[in-house]
């Protein structure tokens, strides 16, 4: 039996969704997978060609019917949902939505399910995050019955290839389906985890497209929009309605996952710096990871979910007393932040394990005791003696097959150029358009 993912996007960057993720999900499980970008006035095509266009299981179309069924009003999704699923040319359907992922814990379950005979339609759990990446809703129907509900997580979603979608799409046709595999077939779904003025804007523009015209002058969400305030998740008063999410992230959302937690935490790290370190940490299976300056733990929570994925432990070196261009730091509270913010987005003790000490005390300790990183990622003090320095010592037990690697090798920072060209003049700068450089331990020129 064959099975075909489908799936359509308007608008993925603008509007934050994570097709790029939902995508790589289906694709292991999926013979082939229809993508239909519907009229993107972003980079969307630009970054689905990137990445699939050389996919043979992939098909991309263009263009789709984004504003061809007018007066429809509601129904516009499930029609769209629809052309998608005419597409498809296998025995079975997988529908997902762009902001959606499928579990990889799933996989058995959905072959499982194809081959029961037990329906033509299954029954799956869809997890609701709401407000961070941590937290999903759990609603009790005696209190929130279907109709109440700002979500829904029982939905059809896998189903022979002549079943429809219904409604908004949200499900395909439910009549007779089985539950049997319902606790199996995981969903996470993203949609309410967007920075609040994405949502926002997404929750406005989708109603007046949806319903053909604006929300209504009393909706919170055009309210705060129109005043350019973000989304509110507390005005729904759903705290007593939150659960952590029941198992990690699926592996091939991490790398969403990653930049929305580093959102929530104060530092410096550009967009560009974070995709660059997390295809750095992407390389690295169950491996030990030191990151030399944390800070306030931007950096780290950008990249923690992919190496918590890939079975890594993650060494934060860091004083917090802050390095020589800081003046006035409080180490214990600068330190406690830290934690703080580890623990929120639940990354302290696994994989981060935080090592308050000096750079080279901590190079020595890793020597003495053999431990042997594949990553080191330098972003402490940034005058030439102290990168120097970290770069020296690191070196000493970084595993030979392993990569050294910094932030900030730019022109505002004349002392991480100096060192790094001195002592790494094999290093790849700027990578990725970013301020990283990195350079693979075979290629260091240590005195």
């Amino acid at each position: 039996m064959t099975l075909g993912g489908h799936i359509f996007v308007r608008d993925n960057t603008r509007l934050d969704y994570c097709v790029i993720e939902a995508i790589n999900s289906l694709l292991p499980i999926c013979d082939e997978v229809v993508v239909m970008d519907c009229g993107s006035t972003d980079n969307t095509p630009e970054l689905l060609r990137l990445n699939f266009s050389e996919n043979s299981k992939v098909k991309l179309h263009f263009n789709g019917p984004w504003e061809q069924y007018p007066g429809h009003h509601g129904d516009r999704l499930r029609m769209i949902a629809e052309d998608c699923r005419k597409l498809l040319t296998t025995d079975w359907q997988f529908m997902l939505q762009a902001d959606e992922v499928l579990h990889e814990r799933s996989y058995p379950a959905i072959r499982e399910a194809m081959q029961s005979g037990l329906s033509d339609r299954f029954r799956c759990r869809r997890v609701d995050l709401w407000g961070d990446v941590n937290r999903c809703i759990f609603l009790d129907i005696s209190v929130y019955p279907p109709s109440k509900r700002p979500m829904e997580n029982d939905l059809v979603r896998l189903a022979r290839s002549n079943v429809p979608a219904i409604q908004d799409a949200g499900s395909l046709d439910h009549s007779g389906s089985s539950y049997r595999y319902f606790e199996d077939i995981t969903i996470y779904h993203y949609s309410m985890v967007r920075d609040g003025l994405t949502l926002n804007r997404k929750i406005c523009e989708m109603h007046e497209w949806y319903h053909s015209g604006p929300p209504n002058s009393d909706s919170l969400p055009k309210q705060w929009m129109d005043s350019g305030l973000g989304f509110d998740y507390t005005k729904w008063k759903l705290d007593t309605d939150l659960q952590p999410i029941p198992f990690p992230h699926p592996s091939h959302s991490e790398p969403w996952v990653s930049r929305h937690s580093a959102k929530e935490v104060d530092g410096w790290f550009s967009g560009h710096d974070m995709a660059a370190y997390l295809e750095l940490v992407g390389c690295f299976k169950n491996s030990a990871i030191v990151e030399i300056g944390s800070w306030k733990g931007k950096s780290a929570s950008s990249v923690a979910a992919l190496a918590r994925s890939n079975g890594c432990v993650m060494f934060c070196v860091d004083t917090w007393k802050g390095s020589v261009e800081h003046s006035g730091v409080n180490p214990e509270a600068l330190f406690s932040e830290f934690l703080r913010n580890m623990k929120r987005l639940d990354f302290l003790g696994h994989p981060v394990v935080p090592m308050q000490m000096e750079s080279i005390s901590a190079a020595e300790h890793f020597f003495k005791i053999g431990l042997q990183p594949k990553l080191v990622f330098i972003d402490a003090s940034h005058d030439y003696e102290s990168v120097k320095s970290d770069i020296i010592a690191w070196s000493k037990c970084l595993h030979q097959d392993g990569v050294i690697a910094g932030h900030d090798y730019n022109d505002g920072w004349p002392g991480v150029i100096k060192a790094v060209d001195e002592l790494v003049p094999q290093a790849h700068p700027c990578y990725r358009q970013s301020s990283i450089w990195w350079s693979h331990a075979k290629e260091l020129k240590i005195p």
